[in-house]
């Protein structure tokens, strides 16, 4: 960081999980929140860095388990029942 800065080059710091909540931006932005997950139980996770005055973000729900909507996707997608039922018993899907 230290040889770009030093040549006009605009760059920041990376951050991995480990180096988020400590992040002064980040506690200022209070984005990290606890969620109740109804598998994974209570835990903190990020919350939208998008905030608007008229129309904040907002979470709906947690990330779904692997497979969770893959049929209800494939169907708005136009595959059949009977697809769905093949790519399954193949374990194409879950």
């Amino acid at each position: 960081m230290g040889a770009f800065e030093a040549r006009g080059v605009l760059c920041a710091p990376v951050n991995g999980y480990p180096d988020i909540e400590g992040d002064p931006q980040i506690r200022a932005s209070e984005i990290i929140v606890e969620e109740q997950h109804p598998r994974a139980g209570r835990f903190r996770t990020l919350d939208t860095a998008v905030r608007f005055a008229k129309t904040p973000g907002a979470r709906r729900r947690g990330a779904p388990a692997l497979g969770e909507h893959t049929d209800e996707v494939l169907r708005e997608a136009g595959l059949t029942a009977d697809q769905l039922t093949r790519l399954h018993a193949a374990s194409v899907i879950r």
